[in-house]
């Protein structure tokens, strides 16, 4: 869009997605084969959009995007601003994006686009990401005002999920991977749809079934003999498939190392899960370890739909199959039982069977009549450095201080949930 300066900005769905959220922007959040902001981007057409995040987040995504201008900048032309959770697969957003002429739309009275004029661009002053859509509610007075379907916005964590098979068959068919023999390998539907990178590694009998949509394997993954992988699905950059069943709807970002079962699930990168074990409907942060058997259950036996606990509320999700959503840096022991539509928090062990929220920077008792324990911040920070350095990789400045800052965002969270101050 020349011309036009394109603002991201977090709104005031971002609670909904805590834990998740806690370590990042909502739109740095993975949905299909990459991040939400990059798709905005792609779709934009735009490079270096200006980025309006929350305050804590700030240097840590000012030391990722070096030549974004984040929070505190002053706007001096006209301006598109997106909400980084807007869904631009949705046909309403996309014919707005096209729109030349001053305007604001919203969802159930959140700001999901609006386009300023450089005159009235001028008068925001855009400061963080609190205040962001009440000024834009203010100063567009007198436009052109659209409401949008409740699909114009990705408004809970578990929609990430619901919406990964379409968005990963909108990006994969035309995603430029090199040619690739698979040998042995079996294909179930056309080959056209099976796209490997050169220099991946495939095992002897391995299957991979495209008729429901396009596999994508980025360089220099491993896919071991005997995996099973159906599309549509994403292996990202160095990840190792261990003989593992990969079902529909999965993205497995860079460095991932997956066993056992997965279907329809997001993993963010530098994820473990390499044992046998399922998740399912489920999305991992970075950096997260799960232990060998700990699966998620994502059904119901009475085939009923789940409930999850938002901001301090009851919701009801609307599906019958839910997984659960963990912070980023979280572990399991072997044999954890994580209960459909549970949320596991930054840093947080969990151990047994999970039947509740986990509070990040907590380890959860094996047995539910002992009492949830702080995680000693020191050891969490340990942790982290011992992690990255298996990869042969190091914790940055900002890695570490983003630890730092969640643990006293959390203090209350801990509080309430009873943990007990004991340094393990």
């Amino acid at each position: 869009m020349p011309g036009l300066r394109a603002v991201i900005f977090e709104g005031n769905l971002t609670r909904n997605f805590v834990p998740l959220t806690l370590t990042k922007p909502t739109f740095e959040l993975v949905l299909g084969c990459q991040t939400i902001l990059d798709t905005l981007c792609s779709k934009l057409r735009i490079r270096n959009p200006d980025l309006i995040v929350r305050e804590h987040l700030k240097r840590l995504i000012s030391s990722r995007r070096q030549s974004a201008r984040i929070n505190n900048f002053q706007l001096d032309g006209p301006v598109l601003f997106v909400n980084g959770l807007t869904n631009v697969v949705n046909p309403e957003v996309q014919k707005l994006l096209r729109h030349q002429k001053p305007f604001i739309a919203l969802s159930h009275g959140i700001v999901v686009l609006a386009r300023f004029p450089a005159k009235q661009a001028e008068k925001l002053q855009i400061r963080n990401s609190s205040e962001i859509e009440l000024q834009l509610r203010r100063y567009s007075r007198g436009y052109t005002k659209y409401t949008l379907a409740n699909s114009s916005l990705i408004k809970f964590p578990w929609s990430l999920v619901e919406l990964n098979s379409e968005t990963l068959n909108d990006q994969l068919l035309h995603y430029p991977v090199g040619d690739f023999d698979h040998g042995p390998s079996a294909v179930m539907g056309s080959t056209n749809l099976l796209k490997i990178a050169s220099d991946v590694e495939v095992g002897p009998h391995v299957v991979f079934d495209v008729r429901n949509g396009p596999i994508v394997i980025c360089r220099k993954a491993v896919i071991q003999s005997f995996s099973f992988i159906s599309g549509p699905a994403y292996i990202g950059e160095g990840s190792v498939i261990k003989s593992a069943l990969i079902r529909a709807g999965t993205t497995i970002m860079k460095g991932g190392s997956i066993g056992g079962e997965v279907e329809s699930s997001i993993i963010e990168e530098f994820s473990n899960k390499s044992h046998e074990g399922f998740i399912g409907h489920t999305y991992l942060g970075k950096w997260v370890n799960l232990g060998a058997m700990t699966t998620t259950s994502d059904l119901k036996n009475t085939y009923g739909n789940f409930r999850a606990s938002l901001d301090h509320h009851r919701v009801d999700t609307g599906l019958q199959k839910v997984g659960c959503f963990i912070g980023d840096y979280a572990k399991s022991s072997t044999g954890s039982m994580i209960l459909g539509s549970k949320k596991v928090g930054v840093s947080a062990h969990v151990r047994g069977n999970v039947f509740r929220d986990v509070p990040s920077f907590t380890i959860q008792p094996l047995g539910q009549s002992e009492g949830i324990v702080e995680l000693d911040l020191e050891s969490s920070l340990l942790t982290q450095e011992r992690m990255m350095n298996r990869r042969g990789l190091h914790p940055s400045q900002e890695e570490k201080e983003i630890l730092k800052i969640v643990f006293r965002l959390t203090k209350d969270e801990r509080r309430q949930a009873g943990a007990m101050t004991k340094r393990i």
